[in-house]
């Protein structure tokens, strides 16, 4: 082949490659996915597509792209990898893909002390940094649900931040300031708990359970204790 049929190929191929990118978040879009779920899904394909040059767009590929994941990346993001990818090969290809999800490894998060945390707030020369910290510890907020809070969210008057769309496309209420993990061991309600991180549920056998604002209100955080 000339110089002219292998870039005749390559455009083909990058024009195919774009295409199922864009029938993928279409996809997503009307099924009313969330912004970071689709971003991220987007992502994965994309690289398993650039994996797949000369491989072809099959299981097969799929399994050798996830293989090389695991070696390069924590089991708990190869598998978000897998789900992404068998989203892909059942929405867009129309085909299942039998991947196993990698096992997770089972360890547990390092918390801060509160000695800890009094130092790193005081070693923050930025006043909207330390605010945000603030924030994400004393309200248990997510990154994305800081970056998404408006004005109009926060009742000073309740002192109730209203968190719109979180994990889950759920709305849920939490305290000015309210809490982080660590009021379990204050005996903070895990009911309570359950409502103000936006949880499905605690355990899988136990129902979830409505929490009036009235008691989110009344929960001490973590930042009164500094």
């Amino acid at each position: 082949m000339g110089i002219n049929s292998n870039l005749y190929i390559f455009f083909r191929l990058a024009i195919f490659m774009e295409g199922l990118l864009r029938n993928l978040e279409e996809n997503l879009r009307l099924k009313n996915y969330s912004r970071e779920i689709a971003k991220s899904y987007l992502f994965v394909v994309g690289r398993y597509l650039e994996f797949s040059k000369g491989l072809g767009i099959n299981p097969e590929s799929a399994k050798k792209f996830a293989l090389k994941r695991l070696l390069l990346s924590e089991p708990a993001s190869v598998s978000h990898d897998v789900f992404a990818l068998k989203y892909f090969f059942q929405e867009i290809l129309y085909q299942k893909l039998n991947l196993p999800n990698p096992k997770r490894n089972k360890s547990l998060p390092e918390i801060l002390t509160i000695d800890e945390i009094k130092k790193l707030f005081e070693n923050i020369l930025n006043v909207k940094h330390l605010l945000i910290l603030k924030m994400l510890y004393g309200c248990g907020l997510r990154v994305s649900e800081i970056v998404n809070l408006r004005n109009a969210d926060v009742n000073f008057e309740e002192e109730l931040i209203h968190i719109k769309l979180a994990k889950g496309k759920k709305d849920r209420f939490v305290k000015l300031p309210s809490f982080l993990k660590n009021d379990l061991e204050n005996g903070t309600d895990l009911q309570i708990i359950q409502k103000l991180f936006g949880h499905s549920d605690i355990k899988t056998t136990q129902i979830y359970t409505q929490i009036s604002q009235a008691s989110i209100k009344n929960i001490e955080s973590p930042l009164d204790r500094i």
